[in-house]
């Protein structure tokens, strides 16, 4: 890439100056196509990220959804659970609708079997204490 003019001497204070008013005038694109120079073409769009799901497998649930999940796994209600993490028994709903969206199945129970069999959660570990 040349960074001079096509003499090859590098670019000085006048020139630059000179291409900041044709620039801020609006006319850098024309009087660059006058000189001979052509505009690049407009980059490619970048690719799309791969979401986290499909660059793990899975959507994995944070730390605190899959407590609540082996909280209930366990047998807690939604109130004793919410009470346990400062929450309403209906975030504590919302939470467990996520965690089996995340894990793309129908039932609570599914929601348990399929994140035991996925390592997120370990029910057996004791968390069998009751709030």
């Amino acid at each position: 890439m040349s960074t001079g003019r096509q003499d090859g001497r590098p670019l000085n204070g006048a020139d630059a100056k000179k291409l900041l008013r044709i620039a801020y005038a609006g006319g850098l694109e024309r009087a660059l196509r006058e000189a001979g120079y052509e505009p690049l073409p407009a980059p490619a769009p970048p690719a799309p990220s791969p979401s986290r799901e499909e660059r793990e497998g899975v959507a994995p649930l944070t730390s605190r959804l899959a407590m609540i999940l082996e909280q209930a796994a366990l047998g807690w209600t939604p109130d004793q659970i919410g009470r346990w993490h400062g929450l309403t028994a209906g975030t504590v709903t919302t939470y467990l609708l996520d965690v089996r969206r995340r894990l793309g199945v129908g039932t609570l129970e599914e929601a348990i079997a399929e994140a035991e069999r996925l390592g997120l959660i370990d029910l057996g570990r004791g968390s069998e204490q009751r709030p």
